[in-house]
C-alpha cells in the first residue's frame, strides 16, 4: 500500500509563499515563505485578516480579497510595507452552492520571477547557439 504524501510538510517545505484564508479573509493556514516575504511571524499571520493587514499597510493590495468577492481566480502584483514586488495569485474553493469557504493564495517575489526568466533566456541563447 501506498502512503500518502504528508500535504501540511509539503506547505511548509515550499520555497513559494502558501497560504489559506476563510470566506471572510482570516487566515488559515501559512508557510514561512509567507512569513519571509511578509517580514512576519506565524503567530502574526494565523487568524489576522488580509483586509485588516491591508489596512495596516502590511502590503497595498489583496488578491485574496478580490477572489473572495469575484469568485474566480486573481493574479496580481502588491508590494509589501517593506518594498518587496509579490507576484501573487488567489484561487477560491467553491463550494456546491457557488460559496467561497476558502481561498488558496501562492506568491512569489518578483525578483525570483526575474531570475527564473533570465535563466530560461540564457538556456534558450545556448541552445540557438548549438542549433
Amino acid at each position: 500500500m501506498r502512503k500518502k504524501p504528508d500535504y501540511a510538510q509539503l506547505i511548509a517545505s515550499s520555497a513559494e509563499s502558501f497560504f489559506v484564508t476563510d470566506k471572510d479573509g482570516n487566515i488559515l493556514l501559512v508557510n514561512s515563505a509567507a512569513c519571509m516575504l511578509l517580514d512576519l511571524t506565524e503567530d502574526q499571520l494565523v487568524g489576522a485578516n488580509v483586509k485588516e493587514l491591508v489596512q495596516e499597510a502590511y502590503y497595498d493590495r489583496s488578491t485574496t480579497l478580490e477572489a473572495i468577492e469575484k469568485k474566480q481566480p486573481i493574479s496580481g502584483i502588491y508590494r509589501t510595507r517593506t518594498g518587496i514586488n509579490i507576484m501573487a495569485t488567489s484561487r477560491p474553493i467553491l463550494d456546491d452552492d457557488g460559496n467561497v469557504p476558502v481561498v488558496i493564495t501562492n506568491s512569489l517575489d518578483t525578483e525570483r520571477v526575474e531570475e527564473f526568466v533570465n535563466m530560461i533566456e540564457q538556456e534558450r541563447a545556448l541552445t540557438n547557439r548549438y542549433r
